[in-house]
C-alpha cells in the first residue's frame, strides 16, 4: 500500500507540476522495452486535448490483438497449407511483433534448418550435486567470529532453534517421567503378585486371588516368546469368554468390553460370510457364527445383549483357533499372533472392512493350561 501511494503521488506531481524536472531523455528505455518513457507520459498528461497514450506509442509485442479463442480458431483455419501467402504473411507479422533479441533467436533457428546444424550441442546435462548451506550456518552461536564459510543465524532461525531446544528438552523429561512411573507401577504389581500371593510352601494361589496381573511364570508360556519380552501375564477371567476378553484388553484396555469384540466380529462375519466360506473351505463357518453370536443378536447393528451376570458359557461357545482368530484379524484389520505351548501361528487380515485402516501392531493371545486342567483350556495375553 505504501508503494502504491508513492506511485500515485509521483504521477500526480508529473501531471500537475510543470516545473517537475526529469533527467534528459536518452531514448534507451523506449528502444529496449518498447514502452513509452516518463518524458512522453509527462507531455501527454500535460496535454489537455489528448491526455492519454495511443496504442501506436507501444511496441507491437505489448498489443493484445486477439483472444486465445480467436487464435485457436485462426490456427485451425490456416492449418492446411503452411506455405501459402496468407500463412507466410501472418508469420512475418508475428516475427516483426516480437522483441529484437527474440528475432535473433528465430534467425539462428532458421539458419540451423538451412544448414542442418543445430545452434547448440546435444549432450547429457551435467549433474551438479548441491553442497547445501555451509557447515554450521544454521546452528552457530550468536556473536562469534565469522569466517568465509559461516555466518550468524538470522533472528528467525535463532528463535526457531531456541523453541526446538526447549520443546525437545521438555518432551524428553515428560517421556522419562512416564516411563519411570510405568516401570515402578509394573514392578510393584509384579513384586506384589510374586511375593505376597504365594502360599507358605511356595506354590501359587488361584487366579481369583490375584489382582489384574499374574506372575510371569504362573502359566507355562511358549518358548518362542523371550522371557525378557514381558513382565507379567494379564489375569483374564475364566468364564468361557476368555478369548474375547484377551482381545478386548488389547483393543480397549478393558477385558470387560468383550461384548464389543463379539459385536464387531459378528457384523464383519455377516458382511463376508459367503466370501469367508470360499476363502477358508476347511473352516466350519456355521459353528463360528454360533460362537460369535452367543449371548447377542445375530442381526447386524443390533447391540442387544442377552447375557446375565455372572457371565459364563459352555465349551461349545469358547473362542476357537483358527476360526475365531482369523475372523478377529479380518475384523480389526491387524495381525493376530496365536501361541501354544510349543508353536505359534500368525493370522493376517485377508478380508478386512474397507473403511478401517490397517494396524501394524499385532494382537497376541496365548492358550494355557490352568491348575487342575488336563489340556490347554484358557486364553491369556
Amino acid at each position: 500500500m505504501a508503494f502504491q501511494r508513492f506511485a500515485l503521488a509521483r504521477i500526480d506531481i508529473l501531471s500537475t507540476d510543470p516545473k517537475s524536472k526529469l533527467a534528459p531523455c536518452t531514448g534507451v528505455f523506449t528502444k529496449t522495452l518498447g514502452i513509452s518513457c516518463a518524458h512522453l507520459m509527462k507531455l501527454k498528461l500535460l496535454d489537455h486535448e489528448s491526455p492519454s497514450l495511443t496504442k501506436e506509442e507501444f511496441h507491437r509485442q505489448w498489443w493484445i490483438t486477439k483472444t486465445s479463442l480467436e487464435s485457436e480458431s485462426d490456427d485451425k483455419e490456416h492449418k492446411g497449407d503452411p506455405f501459402s501467402e496468407e500463412s507466410i504473411q501472418r508469420k512475418k507479422e508475428m516475427y516483426t511483433s516480437i522483441p529484437p533479441f527474440e528475432q535473433v533467436i528465430v534467425k539462428n533457428l532458421l539458419e540451423s534448418i538451412k544448414t542442418g546444424q543445430l545452434p547448440y550441442s546435444l549432450r547429457d546435462p551435467a549433474v551438479v550435486q548441491s553442497k547445501g548451506r555451509p557447515k554450521g550456518a544454521g546452528n552457530r552461536k550468536q556473536d562469534t567470529s565469522l569466517s568465509t564459510t559461516q555466518r550468524n543465524s538470522s533472528q528467525f532461525e535463532y528463535a526457531e532453534m531456541q523453541t526446538k531446544k526447549e520443546n525437545s528438552s521438555l518432551k524428553r523429561k515428560t517421556t522419562a517421567n512416564q516411563e519411570s512411573e510405568r516401570h515402578t507401577k509394573s514392578k510393584q504389581d509384579i513384586d506384589g503378585s510374586e511375593d505376597d500371593k504365594k502360599s507358605f510352601f511356595g506354590a501359587f494361589y488361584n487366579e481369583s486371588e490375584y489382582g489384574p496381573l499374574l506372575p510371569k511364570d504362573y502359566y507355562e508360556i511358549s518358548s518362542k516368546i523371550e522371557d525378557s519380552y514381558y513382565d507379567a501375564i494379564i489375569n483374564i477371567d475364566r468364564d468361557g469368554f476368555c478369548g474375547f476378553r484377551a482381545l478386548a484388553h488389547q483393543l480397549f484396555d478393558n477385558q470387560d468390553e468383550f461384548v464389543r469384540v463379539k459385536l464387531a466380529m459378528r457384523d464383519n462375519l455377516i458382511d463376508v460370510k459367503d466370501t469367508h466360506k470360499d476363502a477358508f473351505p476347511f473352516f466350519d463357518v456355521d459353528q463360528l457364527e454360533r460362537i460369535v453370536t452367543h449371548g447377542i443378536s445375530n442381526q447386524k447393528g443390533d447391540k442387544n445383549v442377552f447375557l446375565e451376570k455372572p457371565f459364563g458359557c459352555g465349551v461349545d461357545y469358547w473362542f476357537l483357533a483358527p476360526e475365531c482368530a482369523q475372523l478377529a484379524a479380518c475384523t480389526f484389520n491387524r495381525p493376530v499372533f496365536v501361541y501354544y505351548t510349543g508353536e505359534s501361528i500368525t493370522y493376517l487380515p485377508i478380508l478386512p472392512p474397507q473403511k478401517l485402516k490397517p494396524v501394524v501392531a499385532p494382537l497376541l493371545i496365548h492358550i494355557v493350561q490352568t491348575n487342575g486342567g488336563s489340556k490347554p483350556n484358557h486364553w491369556v495375553t
